[in-house]
């Protein structure tokens, strides 16, 4: 409550002030000028091979730092998240640019969440539920699982109206984007996310987490640990290694189909 907001006109994104957090008229007024610009320009055709008067991205460069999205966009189709793309985004304004800030809520990601309701493809309608394939951000995001009539969860389905990734469907679609994409995946693949170094990650930090994590599979044990969502591997809840086996086969076969569906994209 209380906190102030703007929202874009084409896909009526919002975007909540969380710095400052009471601002001034003219600093909504100008954060409502960015993300407008952002989303005009997200949602143009793209342009022809003539180019455009803005530049062959139709000026999106201009008011959309891509190096910034890019990367986010690196870490969300490795993850899979389901919430990604649509609700749980920090982003900033710096030098007039729309920027990614930080990523953030990654409880649903990484082969967590497997109800087919989050997988439906906004261009071919085929659902990739339990698979490994598919470009996350073209998973349309309309709806969401809810409460049914006795409170129970997972009982019912919850419509938006619209699909909270169109934004960021609507940037994935500009091709300058796309290359800026493809570059930064496999620079990342050549780096940070090589598959030796994604499994020294998962490793490092499984030894360092294991005791807690099989403390707390121990205190609540009788408790029904996957909750509110379908797990894709129930069998996880009660077994830490078991848990850290599959993060490391869906890190690898993701990464694995990223790098074979990548070229296809320029």
């Amino acid at each position: 409550m209380g906190k102030t907001s703007v929202s874009t006109g084409d896909t009526s994104t919002a975007f909540t002030f969380v710095y400052p957090k009471r601002p001034s008229p003219d600093q909504r007024a100008f954060i409502q000028r960015v993300v407008d610009a952002v989303d005009q320009r997200a949602a143009a055709p793209p342009p022809t091979s003539g180019g455009a008067a803005m530049g062959a991205d139709g000026g999106l460069a201009e008011v959309l730092d891509f190096g910034s999205f890019a990367r986010y966009f690196v870490l969300q189709e490795l993850a899979v998240d389901i919430d990604g793309y649509a609700f749980s985004d920090y982003v900033a304004v710096r030098g007039g640019r729309l920027e990614h800030a930080a990523p953030w809520d990654y409880d649903l990601a990484f082969n967590f969440e497997c109800r087919p309701l989050y997988f439906n493809n906004a261009y071919t309608g085929e659902n990739s539920a339990n698979s490994t394939g598919g470009w996350n951000v073209e998973n349309v995001r309309d709806s969401a699982n809810w409460f049914g009539p006795m409170g129970d969860s997972g009982g019912s389905v919850k419509y938006f109206g619209t699909n909270r990734r169109q934004l960021f469907l609507n940037i994935w679609g500009q091709p300058s984007f796309r290359e800026a994409f493809v570059d930064a995946w496999r620079e990342a693949r050549r780096g940070a996310l090589t598959d030796e170094a994604l499994m020294s990650m998962v490793e490092g930090h499984a030894a360092q987490i294991e005791p807690a994590a099989q403390h707390d599979i121990r205190l609540w044990s009788n408790s029904e640990r996957c909750a509110f969502f379908e797990c894709c591997h129930p069998e996880d809840k009660t077994d830490f290694r078991s848990a850290t086996l599959h993060l490391k086969q869906h890190l690898l076969s993701r990464a694995r189909w990223i790098d074979s569906h990548v070229a296809r994209l320029l």
